[in-house]
């Protein structure tokens, strides 16, 4: 077990990580001295619902006539999106939507996400991310797997949703044309005043790659720290105030977590439904872009585009879900100068690593070093950690609350395992891979940290 030596610098690295994490919103925008009514309303809608539901709402308090949104439909402001997504959110309410019931987003980089996960958010809801790649059978079954009583989605999967009839029904996120039981229609008779307080906060799962098999939903609850925004702004200069392009899908992992970063920052989001590496070229430029968030596929194919070079603004390249690579991290940093920011993480574990342009330049296609407030090890089979150079298995500890995958079979298996190497059943948050990976890190580290998560990629951990 730990000696009372480690924990007592466990405490103090805590610590000292949440002073630095301070300093770091401070310096990026996130925290300022705001009007006092500003701060009532904010810490309203925290106490009304939790940090995720409250996002929105605290935006358009600071942020009101900010642009929160482009998109092909033109631009809202912060205020707009809030009252947008009060409309939509005391709707469902009056439909039967309930703290703890299940949410389901089928939708595409669009004002509708936005509208329907914080609505969704303010109900209190379960809100599962749903790849917009899947096919019928998968959305089906993960669908009844995740307990979705409302399904909301773009109108062009309706061919593909045929026979799904969830209790609460069906809602279309974007539509071509107006009609009835669409997000609009909702808005259009929907109230706008703040819904009520809900008993529950909402939480989010996020499905893995499902590389293996059908993807699992890695649940993922509010933190309760400062440092998962510590660790990203002590090596990414994020600001408030930018024009983020978010290129990657706001259901994956990166894209939906640098979408909530943009909001809670009072950035304006540059989404459009389908990615198009020429009009994102484009847009650099025409839209002064300071982030753009990319997988790497995307990344190669937009500095094909003659016009990507020379783009005044672009500050931030962040890079994730697979390998950068070498080659196209030089190629990047001559198209678009040294912006490139190469994360490495997974759906389970948010981020472990992030390899800055200074990290890159040394090393081209590096991961870089471990963020504030995170432990990563590279461990043998037997548990000693491997010498410089050599393969191993990844350890990884951090702050972010995530509490296992959803509708887990081995939830109670972790549970029993835990207690079997003496861990007070109480202490027990039901978080990891299977029984046999749960064994496994109970031999080989049990001194590492009751939320180390193992990561390898040849099971189903996105890169």
């Amino acid at each position: 077990m730990i000696s009372p030596q480690q924990l007592f610098g466990d405490l103090v690295g805590r610590a000292t990580g949440e002073v630095i994490s301070v300093k770091s919103l401070v310096d990026v925008g996130m925290l300022r001295a705001d009007p006092p009514w500003v701060l009532a309303r904010a810490g309203a809608a925290i106490a009304r619902y939790g940090a995720i539901g409250a996002a929105l709402g605290i935006a358009a308090a600071r942020f009101g006539d900010r642009i929160g949104v482009r998109d092909e439909r033109g631009d809202l402001t912060y205020a707009e999106l809030d009252r947008r997504s009060n409309a939509i959110a005391n709707q469902w309410r009056d439909l039967g939507l309930r703290p703890g019931d299940g949410v389901a987003l089928l939708i595409r980089n669009h004002r509708g996400f936005l509208e329907s996960f914080y609505a969704a958010a303010k109900c209190g809801a379960r809100i599962v991310l749903l790849n917009t790649d899947f096919a019928g059978p998968q959305i089906r079954e993960v669908s009844a797997r995740e307990g979705v009583d409302l399904f909301v989605h773009d109108e062009e999967y309706s061919p593909v949703l045929d026979g799904l009839s969830p209790r609460l029904g069906r809602i279309l996120a974007w539509t071509d044309v107006p009609c009835d039981g669409s997000l609009d229609a909702l808005i259009a008779t929907g109230s706008t005043a703040a819904p009520p307080r809900v008993g529950q906060h909402a939480k989010v799962v996020i499905l893995t790659s499902g590389t293996t098999g059908t993807p699992k939903g890695a649940q993922r609850e509010e933190p309760l720290s400062l440092l998962p925004l510590g660790g990203l702004f002590d090596k990414v200069p994020f600001r408030s105030g930018d024009v983020v392009e978010v290129c990657a899908p706001m259901f994956h992992a990166l894209g939906f977590a640098m979408g909530m970063l943009a909001v809670a920052l009072g950035d304006t989001l540059v989404l459009r439904r389908r990615f198009d590496p020429a009009a994102v070229a484009r847009s650099l430029h025409e839209n002064r872009v300071d982030t753009m968030i990319v997988v790497p596929v995307m990344l190669r194919r937009i500095i094909e585009e003659p016009a990507a070079a020379g783009a005044p603004n672009l500050r931030i390249v962040f890079s994730s879900g697979s390998a950068l690579g070498a080659d196209l991290c030089v190629r990047a940093t001559e198209v678009l100068g040294p912006v490139i920011y190469n994360l490495y993480g997974s759906t389970e574990v948010a981020y472990a690593t992030i390899g800055t342009p200074a990290d890159l330049a040394r090393d081209p296609g590096s991961v870089g070093s471990p963020c504030l407030g995170t432990v990563v090890r590279i461990l043998d089979d037997d548990g000693r950690e491997v010498p410089a150079g050599s393969t191993g298995r990844i350890f990884v500890r951090n702050v972010m609350p995530f509490s296992g995958y959803s509708q887990d079979d081995y939830a109670q298996a972790l549970v029993d395992a835990y207690r079997q190497a003496g861990v007070p059943a109480s202490e027990v948050r039901p978080q990891s891979f299977q029984l046999r990976d749960i064994l496994y890190w109970l031999k080989a580290a049990p001194d590492f940290g009751r939320q180390a998560l193992w990561l390898d990629n040849r099971d189903e951990t996105d890169p």
